[in-house]
């Protein structure tokens, strides 16, 4: 699903658009353990913040994104331990 020209992803609408028949059987609690699932947020923060890149400078502001994700998901839990 493309807004603004940035390239997001909507389990719910991939659904509906792939098997639009089925789709209205798929209790939307399951939707958003997919979403979950995917981490379909992340994602979409990680295309957000690299739009317009291309080619390898996208690849390496997505593991930079993904690099600082790491760290405070990290962090997160070492404070939670403590």
């Amino acid at each position: 699903m493309k807004q603004d020209g940035i390239i997001r992803i909507d389990v719910g609408q991939v659904l509906k658009d792939r098997a639009p028949r089925l789709a209205r059987f798929i209790p939307k609690r399951l939707v958003g353990v997919l979403e979950r699932l995917i981490c379909q947020d992340d994602l979409n923060r990680m295309l957000e913040e690299n739009a317009g890149k291309t080619g390898a400078e996208f690849c390496r502001g997505v593991l930079e994104s993904d690099r600082k994700s790491t760290r405070l998901n990290s962090s997160h839990l070492q404070s939670a331990r403590m």
